[in-house]
């Protein structure tokens, strides 16, 4: 019983009927790698040796089939990589202990590198979250933020990239690239839950970092970060998700990573197939739908119960939200919706069959 969402029982209606529009098979996305290959050139701390890759056995055996094999070794930190709670936080998570739901999710840019570009000891500002959120909507709920400097283009000169090509504990207060700041992490766990946070730079702290108190805020709470991800400047700011792969490490403070990120298709909804063109909310008992007025701007959850749903990357609505407004849908939304009418959904289904009548 109680109000049943009209958009959550028109989606219901049009998986059932066939006119809903099925997101693109994988093999139709564009995948982005966000990584960059582990070799003689990758970046690492100026304190660790480096990554190194012997050459084993490579053609053809005793038996007749071509064979290869080699061997690696490298630091944790290093190259496009994990950063886990562990490495900062005692007690807190390590790489093998991060519940995989970490690493999946809605990715997000903030892009900062004009201001990086202007400032190479930059460090990313609660504002520059609040002006991406002037744009987009407020941050989603569990997303994963990637910010671009713009230092990626740089990689693998470690004097453009890190402030300096010298080696050893002395190198490490030469360094100069931008980071998040102390206060925006602290900020980023108290007001907006995010599940992980990555950059183009060496480290989430900046270059002259002496205390690593980003480092400190995000990883006490178990927020794991991502350093050296590379091609952020080939994604939007919005739309798009991302999947993380760390090497699985027990009892690891970090490890390499392989990063993607694929857009989200928002599946179109096919309007002449349904003649309700108004959000509404289904009474149960009454069998009648009403129009669900939205107040004009950016709806929230203190606003109206549906406004979770139906708020998209910063959309900005009129008083009354039509489909026709909407156009189409975030791709998480769908799960939203499933979830919600997992119960019901067959029973709302044949409420809007005769659409002449929910009207």
């Amino acid at each position: 019983m109680g109000m049943k969402l009209f958009f959550g029982a028109t989606l219901g209606a049009l998986l059932l009927s066939g006119c809903y529009k099925e997101q693109p098979h994988l093999a139709d996305r564009t995948i982005i790698d966000l990584t960059y290959p582990f070799d003689s050139t990758t970046i690492y701390w100026p304190t660790e040796k480096g990554f190194r890759f012997e050459k084993g056995f490579e053609g053809i055996t005793p038996n007749g089939f071509f064979y290869s094999a080699n061997t690696f070794s490298a630091p944790e930190h290093g190259g496009t990589h994990l950063d886990a709670p562990i490495h900062f936080a005692e007690g807190k998570n390590t790489a093998d202990e991060i519940p995989i739901e970490r690493f999946v999710g809605i990715g997000v840019v903030v892009d900062v590198s004009e201001k990086c570009a202007a400032d190479r000891d930059y460090q990313v500002l609660i504002e520059d979250f609040v002006e991406w959120e002037r744009q987009h909507g407020e941050l989603p709920n569990n997303c994963i933020v990637l910010l671009r400097t713009g230092f990626g283009k740089y990689w693998p000169d470690r004097v453009q990239y890190m402030g300096t090509a010298e080696r050893g504990p002395e190198a490490v207060a030469k360094q100069r690239f931008p980071g998040l700041h102390a206060e925006t992490a602290k900020w980023l766990v108290s007001s907006r839950p995010i599940k992980a946070i990555g950059i183009d730079t060496p480290s989430i702290d900046y270059g002259k970092s002496v205390y690593f108190e980003s480092h400190v805020a995000l990883f006490t709470a178990n927020i794991p970060a991502f350093e050296n991800v590379a091609n952020l400047d080939q994604l939007p700011e919005a739309g798009f998700s991302v999947i993380a792969l760390p090497m699985k490490i027990k009892g690891g403070s970090g490890g390499p990573l392989r990063i993607i990120a694929k857009p989200d298709f928002r599946p179109q909804l096919p309007l002449p197939a349904v003649a309700l063109n108004y959000l509404g909310v289904y009474q149960s008992g009454t069998d009648a739908w009403q129009a669900l007025p939205i107040a004009p701007g950016r709806p929230s959850a203190a606003d109206n119960p549906s406004a979770e749903l139906i708020s998209l990357h910063g959309g900005v609505f009129d008083g009354r939200l039509t489909l026709r407004q909407i156009g189409c849908l975030r791709a998480e939304l769908n799960d939203q919706l499933l979830a919600l009418l997992q119960d019901n959904l067959l029973e709302l289904a044949e409420q809007t069959e005769d659409c002449h009548a929910c009207a």
